[in-house]
């Protein structure tokens, strides 16, 4: 084996360390912000009940400007309301700590844990927008829906999707270069043909998954917005609501999406710096049925 060869194997295998330990990573910082509680961690969406409608039983309860977030302050809350007063410590209700799906209920934040403390108290940095949240959604809401944040990070997510079709469509190109047809690649047995089928089901793949991360970004951007405070009107009065219905994802699962969509889009590369296949500035070999 020549040394070129080896040397792209290795650059090959530290590519795909990289790319492992940046997906880890990833979605270990989300899975680090649900455990951390930050802000919107916990939320639920609030559906309706047999009692309450029973053509809409278990739909969303849709709001104008988004959709309704679970009521918890009879058990625990993570939400300052417009009445409450921040006095010397942290608001007295009691913090959720998670959503039980199955039991339909939210369970409140163990005060402390592998300590015998019996007055613990909670401690810690009090999240809070430095300015004041109204039912207009674009104040305050620099996380919000609609803002740059969540638009920056939906472009460039939708680049990259396009820069997967590109990459796809340049890869067949090549594959049918010189006067190799379509048709001909298709009624063959050889590598050009399994090759090309690997190429588009990349392509339709990688483009799938950046455009989901994309609204995934917005989400996720929509999330913090909602944990940070977010409200619309409802009739009188003011409701807690999230402007999509994937505020209630997890962190993980957000950043999950993210690092997923970014190693697929890598894989192309990992087999041209292994060697397994030529890279897009060459020509491909014309493959017959017998090589």
């Amino acid at each position: 084996m020549s040394v070129a060869k080896n040397l792209n194997i290795a650059r090959a295998a530290f590519a795909t360390l990289s790319a492992a330990l940046a997906l880890i990573t990833l979605i270990t910082f989300g899975a680090d912000m649900d455990s951390a509680h930050f802000p919107g961690a916990t939320l639920v969406l609030d559906t309706y009940t047999e009692q309450e409608n029973p053509d809409l039983a278990g739909q969303l309860k849709q709001v104008f400007g988004g959709f309704k977030i679970k009521d918890s302050s009879d058990v625990c809350t993570n939400f300052v309301g417009p009445t409450s007063l921040l006095s010397s410590g942290m608001p007295k209700t009691t913090p959720c700590d998670y959503y039980k799906e199955s039991e339909g209920a939210f369970y409140p934040l163990t005060k402390s844990k592998n300590s015998d403390v019996t007055t613990a108290k909670y401690r810690g940095w009090v999240v809070a927008p430095s300015c004041t949240k109204t039912n207009d959604t674009g104040d305050c809401a620099p996380f919000g829906y609609m803002g740059p944040l969540s638009a920056l990070g939906a472009a460039t997510f939708g680049v990259f999707a396009i820069r997967a079709i590109l990459f796809g469509a340049h890869t067949c190109v090549m594959l049918l270069s010189d006067s190799v047809s379509l048709q001909t690649v298709i009624g063959s047995k050889g590598k050009q043909r399994i090759f090309l089928g690997l190429n588009i089901l990349w392509m339709t793949i990688s483009f799938s998954l950046f455009v989901w991360a994309a609204v995934a970004w917005q989400g996720m951007c929509d999330k913090i917005d909602t944990g940070l405070g977010r409200i619309v009107k409802d009739g009188s009065g003011e409701v807690q609501a999230c402007a999509t219905a994937y505020c209630n994802i997890s962190f993980g699962g957000f950043f999950a999406s993210y690092a997923v969509a970014l190693l697929w889009f890598r894989i192309p590369n990992i087999l041209i710096w292994a060697g397994i296949v030529d890279g897009p500035d060459n020509k491909y070999k014309q493959l017959n049925d017998d090589e």
